[in-house]
């Protein structure tokens, strides 16, 4: 008897092993990790207990949403994303309005936002959209209608009608056109995008809005002139010729490293840590010669990457209009705004020309060992330069909800520059409970070991999913027009990724060309091919490539795309096109090289191809292949300066993708400059 019951005990144990529950793990985690000082330590309680996926999380979210920590404001938006991440069944839709109905407030809408994306994806939206026609919160509302179209979902064009009233609506109602643009060309977009285009001649409209709505627009039909006369944006709506000197108004701001800007509230956001003294390499000044023709730098003074970032910002100042206001903003391991800029101030000649002063009062200090170069302002605080750009209103900086805060006084454009990952943030804390620690110094490699308690443990915001997702924030209303440019080690996903979400442009010294791969793309299609003879037939664009003309192939309009290339170089065209059987596309890009060369372009695409380089047809290969198997190389002669590649490709079923690389014949990859 006594043995059988120790057999007992034993089979109920590994039964009790066998059926562990991980909420219990997680929250015994959580309770260890969330009220410790590093904020980073809590961000790895929320996303281990949100891993988790278990109803039982979102309550505890709730409550410790109510009751945050310091800083109350960071850790409130960190919950919003973690919850926005992790829960996006229908399942979790009822707790999650439970949520968000008690926190009202304007700066809930990112809360709201993130939150409601799991109601978007429920089968039925019909409350969802209830809410947004109703006439609560703006900022609540607007953020729902976004998180419905950020879901996927196509009755957000019906809901635009409902909510032209108020500037943070039509703005969110121009937002929700761009992330429907698959849509174009169907009487659903059309009549939603018609509505908005009406506002840009409504008498009520601010010139901000109005701002937005053409930057919105300009990303939908792919151009560069963010116009805010509604003929344009109806001529190309209903795919009607647009001739280049049809003497629209143009809203043509600042200009900075060759990217003109839009907005005439700039916010200059200049990366000036250590590694910035690092000296040019040839092709990096080959590729600011070619990226800056029209600005008269005396490159013979251009050696370090500073050099450059500094002759450029001279050159931008000294073309604004007066009309233009301006900030600068340094960052190193800390950030910190210009003293002749203390908020946006206009400008005037007195203004720019302390600005200047001050500009070229920076100092490299000397070398030494670990800084070969020398050194400027320390580690890389990204995230803080960003939020101090956020923060202007007027003459001063906000402390807090700075994405729902300066709407009109704030800044409307923001240049980024950097030439590496961010290291740093704000948010950096002391741990008690901590051991001594290894640290590294980002800049020079060198380590040291800290005593225990004693180390600084800094914030979520050097990573890129972290950072990325805190410009959502930022951006979500303000709808910051951002533009990016790297230098040397600059990370391209995150660059990349800001650009993005502030419909910018990013612009980089030819990092991705270093692995002889192309990182832009302009594309068209897709076009029907059934008939596979006529793939050889000399159609548009083989006769010259016109990337601003609206094209007619086989009744179907089209204009030319702009995409980017993965990590790998690869393009999914599906995620651009809706292709059947059978179809054709074109791709275009272009490659620079300092000096004649001969090379190899190498495909790998799922079907048939043919290459024009320079306009000479250098391939043609109808017999279909597959992606992951790469095709011969073929062989292209390169003139200096700028050369053109156009790519036809042939599409049966199945995946639709490419990538395209350039090596030497020998097969090492070729450095070039890319768009």
């Amino acid at each position: 008897m006594r043995v059988v019951w120790v057999v007992l005990v034993l089979s109920v144990a590994v039964g009790a092993e066998d059926k562990k529950d991980p909420f219990v793990d997680a929250l015994a985690h959580w309770k260890r990790q969330i009220n410790r000082p590093p904020l980073t330590f809590r961000l790895g309680a929320m996303r281990e207990l949100a891993g988790t996926r278990d109803a039982r999380v979102l309550p505890i979210f709730a409550k410790r949403y109510r009751s945050p920590r310091l800083p109350k404001d960071h850790e409130r938006y960190l919950l919003a994303r973690i919850a926005g991440t992790y829960f996006t069944k229908p399942a979790h839709a009822d707790a999650l309005w439970n949520w968000v109905r008690k926190n009202r407030k304007d700066e809930d809408g990112w809360l709201w936002f993130n939150a409601l994306r799991a109601a978007a994806a429920s089968p039925d939206v019909a409350p969802l959209a209830k809410y947004i026609r109703g006439s609560g919160n703006v900022f609540t509302r607007a953020a729902a209608l976004e998180a419905l179209a950020a879901a996927g979902r196509p009755e957000a064009l019906a809901l635009i009608p409902d909510m032209l009233q108020h500037a943070v609506a039509v703005e969110s109602c121009a937002a929700v056109l761009r992330q429907r643009k698959l849509d174009l060309g169907t009487p659903e977009f059309r009549e939603a995008a018609l509505r908005v285009i009406a506002m840009l001649e409504a008498g009520a409209t601010s010139a901000r809005t109005k701002l937005v709505i053409a930057r919105h627009l300009a990303d939908v039909f792919d151009v560069d002139d963010a116009t805010t006369d509604p003929l344009y944006w109806r001529q190309l709506l209903h795919f009607q010729e647009v001739k280049d000197n049809a003497g629209y108004t143009r809203a043509l701001g600042p200009q900075f490293f060759g990217i003109r800007a839009s907005g005439a509230r700039v916010v200059y956001v200049i990366d000036m840590s250590d590694s910035m003294t690092a000296k040019f390499t040839s092709l990096e000044k080959f590729a600011a010669r070619l990226r800056l023709p029209e600005l008269k730098i005396d490159w013979d003074t251009v050696h370090s990457r500073f050099d450059l970032a500094r002759a450029c910002i001279r050159a931008s100042l000294r073309q604004l209009s007066k009309r233009v206001r301006f900030m600068i903003v340094g960052f190193g391991s800390e950030a910190f705004v210009f003293r002749s800029t203390k908020g946006l101030v206009p400008a005037s000649r007195g203004n720019v020309a302390g600005a200047l002063k001050e500009l070229d009062a920076i100092e490299v200090t000397p070398q030494t060992a670990g800084r070969p170069y020398g050194k400027l302002r320390g580690s890389t605080n990204v995230h803080g330069g960003i939020l101090r750009a956020f923060r202007v209103r007027g003459k001063k900086l906000v402390r807090e909800n700075e994405h729902v805060v300066g709407m009109r006084k704030g800044a409307d454009t923001v240049f980024l520059l950097s030439d590496g990952q961010p290291t740093e943030d704000d948010f950096g804390a002391q741990d008690k409970f901590a051991g001594g620690t290894l640290s590294k110094d980002s800049e020079t490699g060198e380590t040291t070991t800290s005593g225990a308690g004693s180390a600084v443990y800094f914030g979520p915001y050097r990573g890129v999913a972290a950072l990325l997702g805190d410009v959502r924030r930022l951006n979500l209303f303000r709808k910051v027009e951002m533009h990016c440019i790297g230098m040397g080690e600059a990370d391209g996903k995150l660059m990349h990724g800001i650009a993005d979400i502030g419909m910018g442009t990013y612009r980089s010294l030819g990092a991705m060309a270093k692995e002889g791969r192309f990182a832009t793309w302009w594309v068209i299609g897709a076009f029907d091919a059934k008939r596979r003879s006529t793939w050889a037939d000399a159609e548009f664009p083989e006769h010259g490539v016109e990337l601003r003309k609206t094209h007619t192939l086989d009744g179907r309009k089209a204009r030319w795309q702009r995409v980017r290339a993965n990590s790998k170089g690869a393009v999914r065209l599906a995620r651009r096109f809706k292709p059947g059987r059978d179809v054709a596309g074109y791709a275009f890009s272009t490659a620079y090289v300092e000096r004649e060369t001969n090379a190899a372009l190498k495909l790998a695409f799922d079907g048939g191809t043919r290459v024009w380089v320079n306009g000479e047809l250098v391939s043609h290969r109808l017999t279909p292949s597959r992606f992951g198997d790469e095709q011969d190389p073929i062989a292209v002669r390169l003139k200096p300066g700028r050369n053109e590649i156009l790519i036809k490709l042939c599409h049966e079923t199945g995946a639709w993708r490419f990538s395209a690389k350039l090596t030497a014949i020998e097969g090492a990859p070729l450095v070039f400059v890319g768009e």
